[in-house]
C-alpha cells in the first residue's frame, strides 16, 4: 500500500478568466486529481497533472456561482486523502466600447457579468496608481473629471451582493 500525505495547502482565487486552484506539493505524487463541484451538485473531475505541477486554471467555471474544489494526490492508483474548498466566483468585466466627446468625458460600456449587483471603475493615468472614481449598477460609466490632451487607462471590477470582487 502506497500512503499519500493528504494535499496540505490548497488556494483558490479568481482571475480574468477562472479558477485558479493551487496547492502545496506531495512527495511521491506522480499527479494531482483536480475535482470541483456547485455547492448542492455532483462532484467532476476538472483535470489530471503531472505531479510536478502545483497549480491549475479552471476557465469552464461559471460568473455568479459558488464552487467547491479538491485536490488529491494520486500515484500507483492510490489517492491521497482531502480537503473541500470554497470560493465564488465573479469573473472581470470586460470593456467593450470607449466614446470621447470633448467637453463631456469619456464614456466606457461592458457587458454584464453574471452575479455582479454593482461595479466599480478605476483609472490611472501615466505611471500613477489605479484611482477609484465610481461606482455603478449600469453597465456603462461617464468620466467628466478628464484633460484634454491626457491618456487615461481604465478598468472595472464586478461586486457580488456580499462583497465579492472580481479581478481586474
Amino acid at each position: 500500500v502506497v500512503f499519500l500525505s493528504k494535499v496540505a495547502t490548497v488556494k483558490l482565487s479568481t482571475t480574468t478568466d477562472g479558477v485558479k486552484v493551487s496547492w502545496s506539493k506531495v512527495t511521491g505524487a506522480e499527479n494531482y486529481v483536480i475535482y470541483r463541484r456547485l455547492e448542492n451538485g455532483t462532484w467532476v473531475t476538472v483535470a489530471t497533472v503531472s505531479g510536478s505541477k502545483t497549480s491549475y486554471k479552471d476557465k469552464k467555471a461559471e460568473s455568479g456561482k459558488t464552487y467547491l474544489y479538491t485536490v488529491r494526490a494520486l500515484t500507483d492508483g492510490w489517492r491521497s486523502a482531502y480537503q473541500n474548498y470554497k470560493i465564488y466566483f465573479i469573473a472581470a468585466p470586460q470593456i467593450t466600447k470607449f466614446d470621447s466627446q470633448i467637453g463631456k468625458g469619456i464614456t466606457i460600456k461592458w457587458a454584464d457579468v453574471h452575479g455582479a449587483e454593482k461595479y466599480y471603475i478605476y483609472r490611472k493615468n501615466g505611471s500613477s496608481d489605479w484611482k477609484k472614481i465610481g461606482t455603478t449598477t449600469n453597465l456603462l460609466f461617464l468620466d467628466k473629471n478628464v484633460k484634454f490632451g491626457t491618456t487615461y487607462v481604465y478598468t472595472l471590477r464586478a461586486v457580488s451582493k456580499d462583497g465579492v470582487l472580481s479581478t481586474y
